[in-house]
């Protein structure tokens, strides 16, 4: 799990991760709430992803935004944890290829 965080941290992720964030709110109900601006993968599990976002309402103008900082998780799809290496391994990295085909 921690291979795969580190990994996600990488610069060349950074827009997957941001879109995994987007995943997140989305799942959540709250996709139209907040815009995602910077994300990080906090905690990889046998569920799913946790995620750490700064993010800020889509209604506020540049100059009057206020960042908020979000928490947000996101379940592997099936509902179905992994708890092997390999099987996680390949969750997180189908929940990045489908956040890109978005």
């Amino acid at each position: 799990c921690d291979t795969i965080s580190r990994l996600l941290s990488n610069d060349e992720f950074k827009d997957a991760v941001n879109d995994l964030a987007r995943k997140g709110l989305e799942a959540l109900g709250m996709a139209d709430t907040y815009k995602i601006h910077h994300a990080v993968a906090v905690a990889i599990g046998p569920a799913g992803i946790c995620l750490k976002a700064q993010g800020s309402s889509p209604l506020d103008s540049p100059e009057t935004a206020s960042n908020v900082i979000l928490e947000v998780p996101l379940p592997f799809g099936g509902g179905v944890p992994h708890f092997d290496a390999d099987s996680l391994r390949a969750a997180v990295l189908g929940e990045v290829a489908a956040c890109q085909v978005l």
